[in-house]
């Protein structure tokens, strides 16, 4: 079984603090170790990395129950663990050799729980503030700048150790840089850009991890610099790029991923350098054109479409008046045909 000491000074006993004023800073209220008191865990207590446990170093195997403390070299309190059974179960406090405190972080049965906080040094001022249930992170995590404001700088939700709802990056001075949302770990909703002066750069959409609607990017000034569509990561709509006069540098379309319709492709000064015609996603006509002069240069002719042959008129259908003729004409016929006997009698 592999075993890692707890990585301690040499004295490590129950701490006692020097007396001192609360508006003192932290490193004028430093703790130091009593060392006629307390257990030193150095001497007591190894930790076996790979199950997660307190050892008792009486026999490397059995699991450590009391409360023992660790302390600097310069006779510094470090922190105080409280083990029940080989597990963390207590909230203890950590301090840097300074005498301001480190962190402050809540275990039951060696799983981390409830909001852990973690300090810079000699100002007392939080770097990270984070939540877990039973060891997973569920809740914010906030990550703070180190200053007299102690701003944000990040912030993220999670559930269950996966990102959940909203994330926010922030410039100093608590200046929104990024706005981005997730769903059960993945990308979901809006996901925003904006520069440091507050004007969005980009605005996207995913839906369950996957592009999704109009996806569009800006110039500093705020004119649209380039826009995209999409249906569930498949291109489904406009695509176009613009130089900062508003004019196209590129614009095509696509239906479900198909290439469709015209196709731009212009110089910096807009003029057309490519055009492109898609029926059904096959090229069906494509120019390119020479940027001084404008000269076409045609690569495919669209081709003509055969006209189709005029059928040959059916034949006209009898109608009931035709019907009504054929019949007389057949009765009249006897009474003709003995006539003409009799004339030549």
């Amino acid at each position: 079984m592999l075993l890692t000491l707890v990585l301690l000074s040499g004295y490590s006993l129950q701490a006692q603090e020097n007396p001192s004023s609360n508006n003192k800073p932290c490193y004028a209220q430093k703790k130091i170790c009593n060392l006629k008191v307390i257990s030193n865990c150095n001497e007591l207590v190894a930790f076996d990395e790979i199950t997660h446990t307190y050892l008792s170093k009486k026999d490397f195997h059995t699991p450590y129950s009391g409360t023992c403390a660790s302390c600097y070299r310069s006779g510094a309190l470090q922190e105080q663990l409280t083990i029940i059974d080989g597990k963390r179960d207590s909230t203890g406090e950590a301090f840097y050799e300074s005498g301001c405190i480190q962190s402050r972080q809540t275990f039951i049965m060696g799983k981390l729980n409830g909001k852990s906080v973690f300090f810079y040094d000699s100002t007392g001022r939080k770097e990270i503030e984070v939540n877990h249930h039973l060891d997973k992170l569920n809740g914010t995590y906030i990550l703070f700048e180190n200053n007299p404001t102690n701003d944000t700088l990040k912030l993220i939700t999670y559930k269950n150790n996966a990102y959940d709802g909203v994330q926010k990056e922030y410039y100093d001075q608590n200046k929104v840089m990024k706005i981005v949302h997730y769903k059960d770990g993945v990308l979901h909703g809006k996901h925003q850009v904006f520069s440091y002066d507050g004007k969005m750069e980009s605005d996207m959409n995913y839906n369950n991890g996957l592009k999704d609607g109009a996806w569009k990017f800006y110039f500093p000034d705020g004119k649209i610099a380039h826009v995209e569509t999409w249906t569930d990561n498949v291109k489904d709509g406009e695509f176009a790029t613009y130089n900062e006069k508003g004019e196209f540098l590129s614009q095509e379309f696509y239906k479900k991923g198909i290439p469709d319709g015209k196709h731009i492709l212009n110089y910096a000064n807009g003029k057309p350098k490519h055009i492109t015609y898609y029926e059904k996603g096959e090229k069906v006509e494509e120019h390119e054109f020479e940027e001084l002069t404008g000269a076409k240069n045609t690569i495919i002719e669209r081709k003509e479409k055969k006209k189709k042959k005029a059928d040959a008129p059916e034949p006209q259908k009898a109608t009931s008046f035709d019907n009504d003729l054929d019949k007389l004409l057949e009765e009249k016929a006897p009474e003709t045909a003995d006539k003409k006997k009799k004339g030549k009698n």
